[in-house]
């Protein structure tokens, strides 16, 4: 009987030490994919800063690729975050033990990518207005030229400055025709 107590006692030990190691593996693997998750918004994060300066010194292809490898950074972090139920802030201070979306300090990153492509003459006008459909309702440089925002907000400020002192400005609105909803000479100033 006492060896069937014995017996019973270390199944019993042994199951919640197994237990508890898997407890103590799951929340390791948590953590290494919380850190990955968090490397990813950092690499996100540097290339968006990399394109806004890009677009402030007017180098549109350096702005068009580090641009886009923020995003597509941001993308597999937030794909990451779901799928292992990491919670993101999207708000500028994160509580505790959540991860803050660094896109929400860099909301102009989308804008840039895709003015740096309309002034460097990759896409048309009209496919960014196709491309940006989205972007309109962001209070952005799009949403003010299709009318959804009457002032661009100051995230916004570098790309709106370089699109509207670009010398092709005028032309870019004009091809929009109905769906511009400003006046071109007005809206573009060359000496800003």
């Amino acid at each position: 009987m006492k060896k069937l107590f014995l017996l019973l006692a270390v199944l019993s030990c042994s199951a919640l030490l197994r237990a508890g190691v898997q407890d103590a593996l799951s929340h390791a693997a948590l953590t290494a994919k919380r850190n990955q998750v968090q490397q990813q918004f950092q690499q996100a994060y540097d290339n968006a800063l990399a394109c806004r300066q890009a677009v402030q010194s007017g180098r549109w292809n350096a702005a068009i690729q580090a641009g886009t490898k923020a995003q597509q950074y941001h993308r597999q972090a937030i794909a990451l975050a779901e799928e292992n139920n990491i919670k993101i802030y999207h708000a500028v201070i994160a509580p505790d033990n959540l991860l803050t979306d660094p896109f929400v300090f860099l909301a102009d990153v989308y804008e840039n990518v895709l003015f740096s492509q309309v002034i460097s003459g990759k896409i048309s006008m009209q496919e960014a207005v196709q491309q940006g459909q989205r972007l309109a309702k962001n209070e952005g440089l799009l949403g003010a030229i299709l009318g959804e925002n009457e002032k661009v907000n100051a995230a916004y400020i570098d790309i709106s400055e370089a699109f509207r002192s670009w010398k092709d400005c005028p032309r870019a609105i004009e091809s929009l025709g109905q769906q511009a909803k400003v006046n071109a000479k007005d809206f573009c100033q060359p000496e800003f």
